[in-house]
């Protein structure tokens, strides 16, 4: 491949983008495993369309030309075998052999060929039936009954396939907006997955709440009657490859139609070659297996990957509370006593097993608790005597049996949130982990909650059977665990990127503020900081107020720091005046945030100028853009390292030091490390609220004494790294700050 290949970019691709998608464009060919990291603004949605539908491209015409190159070969080698057969000399055999598997893979290729071609076909005409319809506005019984005329083939080819996965469905949305920006969204088969949550169209079915529209739809396709939009699926997922589509419109299509774009979209991934879903879809292995998404030979690309660790051990990690075990036991109680006389043997055997292992946690329950305790999966089945119970025998009776389905209709659920009985079927299952992978904590609450230890074990199968996995996103560092965890199982090593960022050198200004306005040292900001250094803390910021023009965030370590800044300010009168010059806007505890943002916006029109407080991990560090005037300078104040008694916290750093002393020590991720990188990672987010495009500027000030370690600078992204300042004083951090601001604003004047 040439140093500048053309990837059909929409715009003049800045040289970072360029490289990035080099880099990808590699990865994918050599079938590795790739770590991008691409700060927000640089352009990371278009370069991972473009590099990797760039590779997809070529692969489709290298199958073709394999096919001509094959045909020519097997010319050659029937030739090459008749000779020889009739020279009576022994390599005929081998040669014979040659043929036979020249043609079979020659076949195959062929097949391949002859389906994607009819597909297309068959699309086609499929697009100018539905449109056509839809112009003249035919009644949708018409549609109806013609599209049931005609039905598709079995798809019985393997279509090389890339899985994009993000967090959100609003990310997948903006993912699809940028395809719809290329030349690709004509010649590429897009489809988007979605839940029936965010899917479903019959409005009996999707009122019905999330936990129960799963089994309501079931339930309703088990009827004689069916669902009315089940019905010409493969007509809407031809429409749905036709042209790239979000969620939104895929949904307002099939309303148009009365067609479930549920089952049109499971159709159409058949057939696509982009898949667009949330992460939780592919690295949950049963919703997986349940949208059928074939991961053996494919390629993967998690965007937003940052936290794709926290998210898979949050997925594996269920709670069980005793409303939740008493809503159960009230149900399997009811169910049986209208159906056991009619109830076979087997199973009734297995419903009062049941009842026996709800009544030995709900005992367990019942235990008086002062603090948090943990536990492992044997000990906590030998504390509630179900150690003698085949875990894996009675989950299959109540999967087999869709028994929480059954359920539904008994007992009143507490919680609101549908069957108590699916969050004791999740917790049962994580029971039947591996003793070493998990542990069960109770706390004061009287909650169980089962811990994830090892989070990355249920990324095995997408690592192992992908072709290439390509983890992207604005902040990947540190990346330590995931890269020595894909390094161990594929044997080899993984492609790590990380590009600069688009912005002028002079348009971010990063400086550690290790000493404060009084010539303090010790400047060491933790959760309960002396109040001698909030105070320093306090006209440190004044100071930063009186140059910083608009908006400055300031992010502290949790919300207990906060309110504690927040009460001592108040008590000293230092938020008056830090409210003078800047309206204070303070992120709410318990509530959501979109109030609080309304209030800064409109302090930043009326007053000019405004300061959100936050915390690092809430609701403003992460998702939130802070542009332009809405962000002009970012405070991080302290290192958030997570609370070290927290026994799950530390039972996880044990079991990672133990690992790491299997693993061979200084190569694998040690407690400590991991510790550090959960701090780092959040300090990271919080660092990239700002700086959102090309012409954004913005100061970054780390208010901390330990900014300076190695280890820690080491731990910021390349682009903070690299521009990173340290000064000896306030008044040199002071200037620094001043000269920036003042140089932009001549700039824009």
């Amino acid at each position: 491949m040439s140093e500048r290949h053309p990837f059909n970019f929409p715009y003049k691709p800045y040289d970072i983008q360029i490289d990035f998608m080099n880099a990808l464009y590699r990865t994918l060919s050599e079938s590795r495993i790739g770590i991008f990291e691409s700060p927000t603004g640089t352009g990371k949605s278009l370069s991972l369309i473009c590099g990797s539908l760039t590779w997809l491209r070529d692969e489709m015409e290298a199958k073709k030309e394999r096919m001509e190159t094959l045909r020519s070969k097997l010319c050659n080698e029937e030739v090459t075998s008749e000779v020889t057969e009739r020279g009576r000399d022994p390599e005929w055999i081998t040669n014979y052999g040659n043929v036979l598997e020249t043609k079979k893979e020659l076949n195959q290729l062929i097949d391949y060929e002859e389906k994607v071609n009819d597909f297309k076909k068959r699309l086609t005409e499929d697009k100018e039936d539905i449109y056509e319809s839809k112009r003249l506005k035919v009644d949708n019984d018409d549609v109806k009954e013609n599209c049931t005329k005609r039905t598709r083939p079995t798809q019985s080819v393997n279509i090389l396939k890339i899985i994009y996965c993000s967090r959100t469905h609003s990310q997948l949305g903006q993912f699809i907006n940028e395809v719809n920006k290329t030349d690709f969204s004509s010649d590429i088969r897009v489809c988007v997955l979605g839940s029936r949550t965010n899917l479903c169209i019959n409005r009996e079915v999707n009122k019905t709440d999330k936990v129960g529209i799963n089994d309501k739809c079931l339930d309703l396709l088990d009827t004689s009657k069916g669902c009315h939009c089940k019905h010409s699926i493969d007509r809407l997922s031809d429409t749905i490859l036709d042209r790239p589509m979000d969620i939104e419109e895929l949904v307002k299509v099939g309303n148009k139609l009365s067609i479930c774009p549920y089952y049109s979209s499971r159709e159409a991934a058949n057939w696509a070659q982009l898949i667009v879903l949330p992460y939780q879809s592919v690295f949950h292995k049963a919703t997986r297996e349940s949208l059928n998404i074939d991961l053996d030979g494919n390629v993967v690309i998690v965007d937003e990957a940052h936290n794709l660790l926290d998210t898979v051990a949050a997925l594996h990690s269920p709670s069980l509370t005793p409303k939740q075990v008493a809503s159960a036991t009230n149900q399997v109680k009811l169910y049986l006593d209208k159906y056991r006389s009619r109830t076979a043997s087997r199973n009734l055997y297995h419903l009062k097993q049941m009842l026996f292992v709800l009544e030995r946690i709900s005992a367990y329950l019942d235990k008086p608790v002062t603090s948090e305790t943990i536990i492992k999966s044997n000990e906590f089945l030998f504390a509630t005597r179900l150690d003698n119970i085949n875990m894996f025998d009675l989950l299959g009776y109540c999967r087999d049996s869709r028994l929480s389905r059954k359920l539904r209709g008994f007992g009143t659920d507490p919680s609101g949130t549908g069957s108590g009985f699916y969050a004791v079927e999740a917790f049962l299952q994580s029971l039947t982990s591996p003793d070493t992978d998990g542990r069960v904590t109770m706390g004061t609450d009287a909650t169980l909650r089962y811990i994830v230890l090892n989070p990355c074990k249920y990324l095995e199968d997408v690592l192992t059977r992908c072709r290439s996995v390509v983890l992207a996103g604005g902040t990947m560092r540190p990346a330590d665990d995931i890269a020595f965890y894909a390094n161990r199982l594929r044997g080899g090593e993984t492609l790590e990127f990380s590009c600069g960022h688009v912005i002028p050198e002079t348009h971010v200004l990063p400086l550690v503020l290790s000493i404060g306005p009084s010539g303090s040292r010790n400047f060491r900001f933790v959760h309960d900081s002396p109040l001698q250094l909030l105070d320093e803390l306090a006209r440190s910021l004044l100071n930063l107020f009186r140059i910083v023009p608009a908006g400055v965030v300031v992010f502290l370590p949790s919300y207990a720091a906060l309110e504690r800044a927040r009460s001592r300010w108040a008590d000293t009168g230092a938020l008056g005046r830090l409210d003078a010059l800047k309206p204070a806007h303070w992120e709410p505890r318990t509530v959501g945030v979109d109030s609080t943002l309304v209030a800064y916006s409109a302090s930043l029109s009326d007053r000019g100028g405004a300061a959100l407080f936050s915390v690092v991990g809430g609701k403003m560090s992460e998702g939130i853009n802070f542009s332009d005037d809405l962000c002009r300078c970012v405070v991080m104040v302290g290192l958030p390292y997570p609370n070290a008694a927290s026994a799950a916290l530390q039972e996880k750093i044990k079991y990672m030091n133990e690992a790491g002393l299997v693993d061979g020590g200084s190569q694998s991720v040690s407690g400590d490390l991991y510790y550090h990188n959960l701090c780092m990672k959040a300090v990271n987010q919080c660092i990239g609220r700002s700086i959102r495009h090309r012409s954004d500027y913005s100061c970054i000030i780390l208010v901390d004494e330990r900014f300076n370690q190695p280890k820690v600078t080491n731990s910021l992204p390349q682009w903070i790294r690299s521009r990173l300042q340290t000064t000896n004083s306030f008044a040199e951090t002071f200037r620094a700050a001043r000269c920036f601001f003042n140089r932009h604003k001549a700039g824009s004047s």
